[in-house]
């Protein structure tokens, strides 16, 4: 059980390191020499840059503390140094202890266990397999948080809901718990905890179902939530997670016809670019600028994005390594003037034997891939449902849904992406799609029978 194994981690974990945890707002002890938290990591000794007292009683601050305390390790050098992650991860799991009489830490503790230990031995690189784990303890906090903020309460109205974050909340849990679930049903079938951890995820999944903000989602598999449907709930509802080719054609998204009607430029420019120092530039330009991803894949260069623009301003170097990629992007308005942030595109290459974890992407915005370089056995699951790629053919897909990629086979994958403004969202009528009206009109929940 998950509490069994977060007492079991108790167990390691010496008591005064808790106390001094909790009772942070104590003075400092004499300094009688002893560094009783090891010294590579700040966040409980309260060194700097770490504040004396580090903790309040608002879980989104702290949150944002310990994210950024825990991501200040992992893009860095020291990351590196097993002995110094080894401290990382053991702070965190001090804290996750500590939860139990301080929730208002279980959400910052849950959310930097997903996001940074979904991997086995993800430092190394090596294991494919999740950190059961240390997941099973993000499961329990995550939990906790949602009970500390009432977000379990039949009475809460909707925008305290949304105002305390539990939208966000309960969506963390649930892809958790069904990806933990799946991962024990196929190592440990018939296991007790697998029966115990599948028990609990469906007692979550139930109880979100019939909570009153979801609910009127008509919500039939945890896969069916996305986070594009918090603002466009009645358009959303229609077209589900992948839209072409699944639900329509190409030539419904602008978008997804543009790119194929541009595929031998988008491939030509992407081969020319490879071949520089033998694809040491875009090795180089990913690293210049690596995007903030945390733990994608167990390896740092499992998924190497190099984007020719972001958030509406283009990479200069990109631009003139690819100069007439760049030249037909500038004509989408979807991507170069939406408003709503976390748009853009780039060149993404996906390792042999890559896996990404399942994550949900920025809302309100949507996704196309268009297939550039595909070996056989690749795929991507996208809100339960699996979509293969094909040369020269565009996906678009709603990547607030949660989606997992892999690559099984012996040679890289190669796509562009596009993350554009959502057809759907009003406030950027001058930028979407002449079709919006038609794409956006409300229809009712769409069958999961394709």
């Amino acid at each position: 059980q998950v509490w069994f194994l977060a007492a079991a981690m108790a167990g390691r974990i010496r008591q005064w390191a808790l106390t001094a945890l909790v009772a942070a707002q104590a003075p400092p002890a004499p300094d009688d020499g002893a560094e009783p938290f090891g010294g590579a990591s700040h966040l409980l000794q309260g060194a700097a840059p770490w504040p004396q007292v580090p903790f309040s009683e608002d879980d989104l601050d702290n949150q944002e503390r310990i994210s950024a305390w825990v991501h200040r390790y992992y893009y860095s050098q020291e990351r590196y140094n097993p002995a110094i992650w080894k401290e990382v991860e053991e702070d965190l799991e001090r804290l996750a202890v500590a939860a139990d009489s301080m929730p208002s830490l279980s959400l910052g503790v849950a959310l930097s266990l997903y996001s940074f230990f979904w991997w086995a031995d993800g430092t190394e690189g090596n294991s494919a397999d999740i950190d059961v784990p240390h997941q099973l303890v993000a499961m329990k906090l995550f939990r906790k948080s949602i009970a500390a903020q009432q977000c379990d309460s039949q009475v809460l109205d909707d925008n305290m809901f949304v105002y305390r974050q539990c939208n966000v909340r309960w969506r963390y849990l649930m892809m958790i718990a069904t990806e933990v679930s799946r991962e024990l049903a196929r190592k440990r079938p018939g296991a007790a905890l697998t029966a115990q951890v599948i028990k609990e995820a469906d007692e979550y999944f139930q109880t979100l179902r019939h909570l009153p903000y979801f609910k009127p989602h008509e919500l039939l598999t945890p896969y069916d939530t996305s986070f594009n449907e918090d603002f466009f709930p009645q358009g959303m509802a229609r077209w589900g997670p992948i839209w072409v080719p699944n639900r329509m054609p190409a030539e419904k998204v602008g978008v997804a016809k543009f790119m194929e009607e541009h595929y031998p430029v988008f491939k030509e420019e992407l081969l020319g670019l490879l071949q520089v120092e033998n694809g040491g530039v875009f090795s180089r330009l990913f690293w210049e600028n690596q995007n903030a991803e945390t733990q994608f894949g167990p390896r740092d260069d499992d998924w190497m994005p190099v984007y020719m623009v972001r958030g509406g301003k283009f990479h200069d170097e990109m631009c003139r390594r690819v100069p007439r990629t760049c030249e037909l992007l500038r004509t989408r308005p979807e991507i170069t003037e939406c408003s709503s942030g976390g748009t853009g595109s780039g060149f993404i290459h996906l390792r042999p034997g890559a896996r990404l974890k399942p994550h949900y992407g920025n809302a309100p915005r949507m996704s196309a891939h268009l297939a550039l370089v595909i070996p056989p056995a690749t795929k991507m699951t996208v809100g339960g449902e699996t979509v293969h790629w094909e040369e020269g053919k565009a996906i678009v897909f709603d990547d607030t849904y949660v989606h997992i990629v892999t690559n099984d086979g012996s040679q890289p994958r190669f796509i562009m992406n596009m993350w554009f403004c959502h057809p759907c969202d009003g406030s950027n009528n001058r930028v979407t799609q002449e079709n919006a009206a038609e794409l956006c009109q409300p229809q009712a929940r769409r069958s999961r029978a394709l």
